[in-house]
């Protein structure tokens, strides 16, 4: 039995018609090639990442790092065969302990700026107002450790926020 395609999906080519499809598509293969090669590249890496940090955290920060904005594995960078190889040739160490103070615009977890959303999806432990909302605490990471308190001196190991609202000023 023949399939009937629109003919709003169909162009001319010469003097037939043809579905308008690109090929990546034809052969399902619909993600971005960006995000292909990386990806199957970080994979094939696992063991020579797990060598060069051998800590579960040291590697979770420096994939964050790897994968940020402008980072050698940036997902909408440019990438080559070679990318994973080189950045785990020269990659930094990832940054130890970060303590970082964040007033936010308000309770509401549609107001949180993009730098916020991603340093919550960073952070090793979240120090927090009473009155923050849990909306916004369940954008930090899973297994973040959760404070309902000011932050000791010092911080923990790893990157801590501290979130306030604004009417927590005193």
């Amino acid at each position: 039995m023949r399939e009937s395609i629109p003919a709003s999906v169909l162009s001319p080519i010469g003097n037939k018609m043809r579905p308008q499809m690109s090929s990546r598509i034809k052969r399902g293969a619909v993600a971005p090639r960006i995000w292909v090669k990386p990806s199957a590249a970080i994979s094939a890496a696992r063991e020579k990442i797990r060598a060069r940090w051998p800590e579960g955290a040291q590697r979770r920060r420096a994939l964050d790092h790897g994968f940020a904005a402008g980072g050698l594995l940036d997902p909408f960078g440019n990438h080559t065969p070679y990318t994973v190889d080189h950045w785990l040739k020269v990659a930094d160490e990832p940054k130890g302990n970060r303590f970082i103070e964040i007033t936010l615009l308000s309770n509401n977890p549609d107001d949180l700026t993009l730098l916020t959303a991603r340093l919550l999806g960073e952070a090793d432990h979240v120090f927090h107002d009473t009155d923050v909302s849990a909306a916004i605490l369940n954008r930090a990471r899973a297994d973040a450790v959760r404070h309902a308190s000011a932050p000791p001196s010092p911080a923990p190991d790893g990157l801590s926020l501290f979130l306030r609202l604004p009417t927590s000023h005193g």
